[in-house]
């Protein structure tokens, strides 16, 4: 048979065959279908029996869509099996996605019959908007003999946020059994039963609204806040402006405060004066951006010394651009406002709020950079330093120094410039370096951690003659390492002899003895003798305390060299290591035949203070040399005894003797401490005006009170020749003179006391005094009145009266003290004269502290 007669008549062929493969694919499929089926449900079964192979046979075998299309596999599965299946083949999440977005009621009704504990709340969602939905969700409920199922939706989403209106009309029956729930011990229950009653007008519900205040959980306050709506304004505000300064939680706060800002802007009003401090924390993190009233409250708080107020404070300044405001605009014009922005922001900056600071970026005015500086030195980008640096190295000199612009900005980058802070410092000191003011500035601010970037420009002013600031440079080289620079001064030191190069090996010893390198010893020994005495001393000091033995063995080898120079430095700086057992090479050095030997002695045996060896040094006031009776003058005079100075005054007497042997002897006498010297030195201008400008600067050096006291000795009894050199001595004594007069006074000596006020007056001292009494510096004004109370003159007294309504009272007190002294016979006179001053200022202010002194004994 052809399979052709199997084709019933009247159809094409092709159609049967069409329709029997069609067929037979659908059949196929169905059966394929029904394979799946069934294996998806025995898989289903195993992993009820084995929960633990649920990835393995479900989740990595089938996606969300087809687990989806057979739900209802599951749903018979769940009823025989148990409905913990349905969690385990990820169905659970399926069907309350789609019960909360679709509404679709199969699902709903699965949800309700499988996993309402997990998917009430889908439900409850879908019936707010669906009345299909509504209808299953109130039958489910109606059926239920649960009496705790309204908890079970609140519980199956905790507060997730819905429509209290629409939920009321839903459950407006059960409203009684919702009232309940205010009283649950969870909180979701009670989250979802408030937002039910804040759209309800019951009297019941509304109590329990108002109660909801002071909930326990934060949702709940939060939410009441935000959503009560009530006529009862005054209890409303009340409520809110409490959670907004107490409530411990932030959101609830800001829901309050905005409730506040929305409907009762006009009455909303904080005192920051009555705020605790708590209070003041919480309002401070809820400052509003374009409130005036809150930018003043927060300008308070920054301005209080309290750290945990400024924060907040700072932060919202910032963002509001307050800070950056003040930054840019700061001027210093008004001293007061200058130095209250630069408070504001250092205390900004202390508690790591520095946005502001990059205002550096745009501003190149004197103030703003000073407040940078300020500010950096402690808190903000480091990286800013360079920026400032830049900026302020940029301006003008002589703008940059003032206000103190240019070293607070060194003070900055040695507190914590970054490398590239410290590179514009090195350039700059470059630049200056020739200016020994600013360079010494710059030396002082470059820290240790800057040696690597410094380190060849140092050297490079070390070897430049002309480079001045040695003494900050040695004291930059003392904050260094040795180890880096050694080589290089141990080459200067050997380099030769060059004028040029001196300074260089000054230096090179002065800085390698400072560092004690003991592996550097004799190098410092030999090159002692290329810088000044004074400073080989100190140096020598160091070096001996460092080397200890070893010292004298190598001081031993030196004294009995060859060399001259390097003997008589050696000698020099003896003294200065308080080294008794050199002072036999010593006094065998004053007969040296090397004048620089022998000069070097006569200084070495008086600085040793060996008044047995001082007649050797005595012989050397004839030495045959100039230089050495000029050295010999100038020591003996300074440092020699009583009868030493009998033989300095033969040498002034001496008409054989040259003048420079003469001037050095009057500049030893002026450094001596021997009374006898003055008489000296008195004597000569008394009897020879040849030397009059030299004695007179000398005596000018003597300023201590007991040799004050010996020259106006010498004015009282003196000549008028003599007295009006003296009065020269007096006037070029200065500050140091006019205080060691001041100290005689004290010891109210009457033989003395004219002598010394006269002096003060004809030094103008007085009238200085006087105008220190106008100083705006409170301090100043009590010691002038003091000073002035001391001399006790007219003129001191018509400077004293002028202060008697000084607003200090200290002044005052000052001003009553010296009244008293007016108060005896001798004042009498100066009294009566002050009365009838000429001028009426001086008598009216006379009478006026007259009458305050003799008030204070009614």
């Amino acid at each position: 048979m052809n399979v052709a007669d199997f084709v019933p008549q009247g159809i094409p062929l092709h159609w049967f065959f069409g329709a029997a493969g069609t067929a037979l694919i659908l059949i196929t499929g169905i059966a394929w279908l029904a394979v799946l089926k069934r294996t998806f449900r025995k898989r289903l079964e195993a992993v009820v029996d084995a929960p633990e192979r649920a990835r393995e046979l479900i989740h990595r075998k089938h996606g969300s869509t087809f687990i989806a299309m057979r739900s209802g596999v599951i749903e018979t599965v769940a009823r025989t099996r148990g409905a913990a299946i349905v969690s385990l083949s990820g169905a659970d999440r399926i069907w309350i996605r789609r019960a909360k977005t679709r509404a679709r009621q199969r699902d709903i009704r699965r949800v309700l019959e499988f996993i309402p504990d997990t998917g009430l709340f889908a439900c409850f969602s879908a019936a707010l908007r669906k009345r299909r939905a509504a209808t299953i969700l109130l039958d489910w409920l109606d059926e239920s003999d649960d009496l705790f199922a309204l908890q079970r939706i609140a519980l199956s989403a905790p507060g997730e946020t819905f429509d209290g209106a629409a939920a009321l009309e839903l459950l407006g029956e059960r409203l009684d059994r919702i009232r309940e729930m205010t009283g649950d011990p969870q909180w979701p229950p009670r989250f979802f039963a408030v937002n039910i009653m804040l759209h309800s007008d019951d009297e019941r519900s509304v109590r329990g609204v108002w109660s909801a205040f002071d909930d326990t959980n934060r949702f709940i306050r939060e939410m009441v806040a935000r959503d009560i709506q009530t006529d009862d304004t005054d209890e409303l505000y009340r409520r809110l402006f409490d959670l907004y300064l107490h409530d411990p939680v932030f959101e609830v706060r800001r829901a309050a405060r905005r409730r506040l800002d929305s409907q009762f802007a006009d009455r909303y009003r904080v005192d920051r004066d009555n705020l605790s401090e708590t209070e003041a924390l919480h309002i401070m993190g809820l400052l509003e951006q374009d409130s005036s009233e809150d930018e003043a409250i927060a300008m308070t708080c920054l301005s209080e010394e309290n750290l945990e107020l400024a924060l907040p404070a700072a932060r919202y300044l910032q963002k509001a651009g307050v800070l950056s405001r003040l930054f840019r605009n700061a001027t210093f014009s008004d001293p007061d406002d200058f130095e209250r922005i630069r408070r504001l922001l250092t205390t900004a900056a202390t508690v790591h709020v520095t946005g502001f600071l990059s205002e550096l970026h745009h501003t190149a005015r004197p103030a703003p950079l000073m407040l940078a500086a300020r500010v950096l030195e402690r808190a903000g980008d480091s990286r800013l330093i360079a920026v400032l640096a830049r900026s302020v190295f940029a301006l003008p000199f002589d703008e940059s120094r003032q206000d103190d612009v240019y070293a607070a900005t060194l003070t900055t980058i040695a507190a914590r410039g970054t490398e590239s802070a410290l590179e514009l410092l090195r350039q700059e000191l470059w630049a200056h370096r020739y200016q020994p003011d600013v360079a010494g500035q710059l030396l002082e601010s470059v820290p240790p951690r800057a040696q690597p970037i410094v380190m060849d420009t140092a050297l490079s002013l070390l070897r430049d003659p002309e480079f001045s600031c040695r003494d900050a440079l040695h004291a930059l080289f003392a904050r260094f390492e040795g180890i880096y620079f050694l080589p290089a001064l141990l080459d200067i030191l050997q380099s030769g002899s060059d004028a040029d190069g001196r300074p260089a090996r000054v230096s090179a010893v002065k800085i390698l003895t400072q560092a004690g390198l003991p592996y550097a010893r004799q190098y410092l020994l030999e090159s002692l003798s290329t810088i000044p005495p004074d400073e080989a001393r100190e140096l020598a000091a160091l070096y001996a305390e460092s080397a200890g033995d070893d010292f004298a063995e190598r001081v031993w080898e030196i004294i009995n060299g060859r060399d001259g120079d390097t003997r008589a430095a050696l000698i020099a700086i003896l003294p200065a290591v308080q080294n008794k057992s050199f002072l036999k090479p010593i006094r065998e050095a004053v007969h040296d035949a090397d004048p620089r030997v022998r000069t070097a002695a006569i200084w070495a045996l008086l600085e040793f203070g060996d008044s047995k060896s001082f007649n050797q040094a005595v012989d050397r006031l004839r030495d045959p040399v100039e230089r050495v009776r000029i050295e010999a003058a100038t020591a003996l005079g300074a440092h020699g005894t009583a009868a030493t100075l009998q033989e300095v005054r033969q040498v002034l007497e001496d008409e054989q003797e040259v003048d420079d042997v003469k001037r050095s002897a009057i500049a030893g006498l002026a450094r001596s401490e021997q009374k006898q010297s003055i008489a000296i030195l008195t004597d000569l201008l008394e009897r020879d005006d040849h030397w009059d400008d030299v004695a007179i600067e000398a005596l000018a050096h003597k300023r201590t009170a007991k040799h004050v006291g010996e020259l106006v000795q010498q004015l009282k009894d003196g000549s008028p020749r003599l007295r009006e050199k003296l009065m020269r001595s007096f006037r070029r004594m200065g500050t140091d003179g006019e205080q060691a007069m001041l100290e005689l006074l004290e010891q109210d000596i009457p033989a003395l006391r004219p002598h010394v006020t006269e002096i003060l007056e004809q030094t103008g001292f007085v009238e200085e005094t006087v105008r220190k009494m106008a100083h705006r510096d409170s301090v100043v004004r009590r010691d002038a009145a003091e000073a002035l109370s001391a001399i006790a003159t007219l003129a001191a007294f018509r400077g004293i009266v002028l202060a008697a309504r000084d607003p200090d009272p200290e002044v005052r007190v000052r001003v009553t003290r010296a009244l008293e002294k007016l108060d005896t016979e001798e004042g009498k006179s100066v009294l009566s004269q002050l009365e009838n001053d000429p001028e009426r200022r001086v008598r009216k202010f006379t009478l006026w502290a007259l009458e305050r002194y003799r008030a204070r004994d009614l």
